[in-house]
């Protein structure tokens, strides 16, 4: 069964999972722009929620164990080439179902087509950057950087997964599913994470929920607000931090819909940051209407293909760069 994170009032599991990202001496909210809550109030509330009740966090303490190494090795992401994507696919075994799913999942369908970009691409043309040096930003709770070589689509820390794995079966304990894609396998096979969507999206939350026992609707509705807008804005903040540990700068691409939460808290991530930020010149479906498809439209995919080879260095014969 896969760590799953789902409920956007349990805001104490997102801080939990993403703390390690966290500089908590350093601590300042900025983008803020509400009155009627404040974000360190909330940020207290959920770390004192998983401290109080160590319950409150089962199923994802392995998630916070490995962020703790992955930070301690962000390095290694130094001089890559990065490119955000939606942490979010249509799921199309579920009739267009949209869900979190890790990268590596045979449900995740957005990384099947950027698995087929690469692969069908990568002896086509000469370019001036190794494939291997391109990696993959999935906006989510779980940070899952993935790279593409020999076929495959693999997770920049699997060492890392390995090594906790090791760990986890030697006490006995579930462990973490797949690190790597490979477009041939047809097979379910245990994945490394899970999100709900309503984890980011209050609009969505309020109406897929119940109030809790204890809850008004008035108060429930707000809850889910204020949960919803912390959880963007802490992963926004862990975003933020690991891109400034990699010495992210200038202007950076993401592969989502330009309503979408994924494409927000990168946003708000560029804010906390100060030292990059999203281009706004090119996006999914700028001039499309939003289909069930979404990111998968093929008109999407087609423009995502142009914009990879794009960024690779894309030339011919003649170092010529495609125009979009």
């Amino acid at each position: 069964m896969q760590r799953i994170l789902a409920d956007p009032q349990k805001v104490a599991r997102v801080l939990y999972v993403l703390e390690p990202f966290l500089n908590v001496e350093d601590y300042t909210f900025k983008s803020s722009a509400r009155e009627d809550i404040s974000l360190e109030e909330l940020f207290q509330y959920a770390k004192e929620s998983y401290t109080d009740n160590d319950r409150i966090v089962n199923g994802v303490i392995p998630y916070r164990k490995l962020h703790k190494n992955i930070a301690g090795n962000l390095n290694r992401l130094e001089e890559k080439t990065v490119f955000f994507i939606t942490g979010v696919s249509v799921d199309q075994t579920r009739e267009g179902k949209v869900i979190g799913y890790d990268p590596f999942s045979i449900r995740n369908s957005l990384t099947d087509e950027i698995l087929r970009i690469l692969k069908d691409n990568e002896h086509k043309f000469h370019y001036e950057k190794p494939f291997e040096d391109l990696v993959f930003f999935p906006m989510s709770p779980f940070f899952t950087p993935f790279y593409y070589e020999n076929g495959e689509l693999i997770h920049c820390f699997e060492d890392l997964i390995e090594q906790e794995n090791k760990e986890l079966w030697e006490n006995g304990n579930q462990l973490l599913g797949l690190t790597r894609k490979r477009s041939e396998e047809i097979d379910p096979k245990e994945g490394l994470w899970q999100f709900n969507p309503l984890l980011y999206d209050a609009c969505l939350a309020i109406k897929s929920m119940e109030p809790w026992e204890d809850q008004t609707y008035d108060q429930f509705t707000k809850w889910v607000r204020d949960s919803t807008w912390f959880n963007q804005h802490i992963t926004a903040v862990a975003y933020a931090n690991i891109a400034k540990a990699i010495g992210l700068e200038g202007e950076v691409d993401i592969y989502a819909s330009k309503t979408g939460t994924s494409r927000k808290i990168l946003e708000l991530a560029a804010k906390y940051n100060g030292k990059f930020r999203v281009n706004e010149e090119w996006g999914v479906l700028d001039n499309i209407k939003m289909p069930h498809q979404r990111e998968l439209h093929p008109t999407a995919v087609k423009r995502l293909e142009r914009r990879l080879l794009y960024v690779m260095g894309y030339y011919d014969q003649k170092p010529t760069k495609i125009v979009l």
